[in-house]
């Protein structure tokens, strides 16, 4: 029972982007401009953001929490995941863009480096 209530729950995720200003799409649908918190339901199964920006390569984060017993386990053993865990606060997932640029061997490491 207690499974089923989590299931039908919502929780706040957080997407930030260095640089910030990146379209977060889920399916078809624009949900934000990063930094931006959403709601997305509580389910095992795979819910994915979409992080658009012009001129850097388009990136996919995974919403849903893992609700595997050890990892739920594993998140209880740490008292300072307990907030994100019950949905108090974000869960947050911070994303570095990567401009886009040729095919491999045609750029360098360094510009791939965020430039703040």
């Amino acid at each position: 029972m207690i499974l089923a209530l989590l299931l039908a729950c919502m929780h706040p995720v957080e997407i930030v982007t260095v640089p910030p200003g990146a379209e977060v799409r889920i399916g078809d649908r624009a949900v934000g401009v990063t930094p931006v918190v959403i709601e997305v339901p509580l389910t095992r199964k795979g819910s994915t953001a979409r992080v658009v920006a012009p001129g850097y390569r388009p990136m996919t984060v995974r919403l849903n929490r893992d609700l595997r017993p050890k990892v739920v386990l594993r998140d209880l053993a740490r008292p300072g995941r307990w907030g994100a865990l019950l949905g108090l606060k974000p869960r947050r997932h911070e994303l570095i863009l990567v401009r886009r640029h040729g095919r491999a061997g045609t750029w360098a490491a360094e510009e791939a480096t965020p430039t703040d």
